[in-house]
């Protein structure tokens, strides 16, 4: 512990820097023989950890702080075990020991499993004190600038094992993500096709059914502009009541899909931002204005002569 923040102490691109312990721990399912993998993390000093760690609710963006209650954890894992605030916890070490204490909060995580206790619930629940071996470690601008060698520098310790950039671990998952982007714009473009085509289909078929009722109206002295406004409104109509019917559904899809992709130590964002909403009525009725600017021309196309003259 004491060689950790003289280590530390050295590097002069060292901001702060928290002592914790890390260990690897299997979480039991209730009433199941399953387990679920997660890190055991134990700050040496509560206070201050939310310069390193934020704990917060995911809803309600509320903080969260550890207390000598009982245990933090993820939200993958909470979900993961079904289990609540308030819920027993129960798991094991390397060394097959078992452990239970109670979860005081859940805490919003996207990568990994955790479970935060503080020193004393620690010692209260492993009985023994906890053996410091980790280190977190916030730098200066002139550190982040350099951290490949800032790394390099902490490795150069023996007693070091290894060093992990947040900033890296952040930079690569990043990376990961963005390449979902093009995949995204191809099913974003196939979709708008797909509304484009279906939508003039839908017109075109309306329009050719209903010749010989347009072309009545139109022997009754209706304009051009007034006999499309009079096919307008339903196309407008059905737009809105299939955009909304779309929004419901596809806001059930993309939690049945999140659900179905997440794996045991990664949890995806339940929520969906109030922009895509408006961006996917916007191109919808950007598809449906479209269609509408074509079939203008097609309705001034027909021959009222002829429409009165077909059979039905």
């Amino acid at each position: 512990e004491r060689n950790l923040e003289a280590i530390a102490a050295s590097i002069p691109e060292v901001k702060a820097y928290k002592i914790n312990l890390s260990d690897s721990i299997k979480v039991h399912v209730p009433g199941s023989d399953r387990t679920y993998d997660a890190n055991l993390i134990v700050p040496e000093t509560p206070a201050g950890l939310d310069k390193f760690i934020v704990l917060r609710e995911r809803v309600s963006q509320k903080k969260l702080n550890l207390n000598g209650k009982g245990a933090v954890i993820s939200e993958k894992l909470a979900v993961s075990l079904n289990l609540k605030t308030g819920d027993e916890i129960s798991y094991e070490d390397a060394d097959k020991r078992q452990f239970k204490t109670t979860i005081t909060g859940i805490t919003e995580n996207y990568l990994n499993n955790y479970l935060y206790l503080t020193p004393e619930t620690y010692q209260k629940v492993h009985l023994m004190k906890p053996n410091y071996n980790g280190l977190w470690v916030n730098l200066t601008a002139e550190g982040l600038q350099d951290e490949k060698t800032i790394m390099e520098n902490f490795m150069k310790n023996d007693s070091v094992i290894t060093v992990f950039s947040t900033g890296e671990i952040s930079k690569t998952f990043e990376d990961q993500m963005n390449s979902l982007v093009f995949v995204v714009f191809v099913l974003v473009v196939a979709a708008g096709a797909l509304a484009f085509i279906v939508l003039y289909n839908l017109s075109n078929v309306n329009i050719t059914e209903r010749q010989r009722e347009l072309a009545t109206i139109k022997v009754l002295g209706f304009r051009d502009n007034e006999v499309t406004a009079y096919v307008y409104r339903e196309n407008i109509f059905l737009t809105l009541f299939g955009a909304l019917t779309g929004l419901a559904m596809g806001f059930l899809l993309h939690k049945y899909i999140i659900v179905t992709l997440e794996i045991d130590n990664m949890m995806f964002g339940k929520s969906i931002h109030w922009t895509s909403y408006l961006f996917a009525l916007a191109l919808t009725f950007l598809f449906s204005a479209i269609v509408n600017v074509i079939m203008h021309f097609a309705l001034k196309r027909i021959n009222m002569v002829e429409s009165l003259k077909s059979i039905e």
